[in-house]
């Protein structure tokens, strides 16, 4: 799948983004919703998630969207975004649904929502950007 996806033709990177993570964001909240009803406590189960999409969700975005050369600040920059975004996901469930009672189902997909674009504003202005393509060797 990563081959057909990398040979993606538009240079609209946020098109690319939305499309790619749309894509990727519907196979993880699918997996979210089946663990959650499998029994598995909704905060473990968007952790776990995370944990998954990371790398896949790196290389897309480095190789795909934003065609950033492979370099290790890139990555380590990408992960303390994702950090950020993990503790804001992390904490909406907490408050939104464990406290106020909401549906997490609904919390979930609106922090998907929200989250992907914070995300593209990220990648693009920090850790893709062209300042970010040195190469550390």
């Amino acid at each position: 799948m990563y081959i057909i996806l990398s040979k993606l033709r538009c240079d609209n990177q946020f098109v690319n983004y939305v499309f790619l993570g749309f894509l990727l964001n519907v196979g993880l909240y699918s997996a979210f919703l089946l663990l959650t009803w499998f029994g598995v406590e909704t905060k473990l189960a968007m952790t776990i998630l995370y944990i998954a999409g990371i790398l896949y969700s790196f290389k897309l975005n480095k190789d795909v969207i934003f065609k950033c050369e492979d370099n290790r600040v890139a990555f380590f920059k990408f992960i303390a975004s994702v950090m950020l975004g993990y503790c804001l996901n992390y904490s909406s469930l907490y408050i939104f649904s464990d406290i106020y009672g909401y549906p997490y189902q609904y919390v979930q997909a609106v922090s998907v929502v929200f989250l992907a674009f914070l995300q593209f504003l990220i990648n693009k202005y920090w850790v893709f950007s062209v300042k970010s393509q040195v190469v550390i060797r």
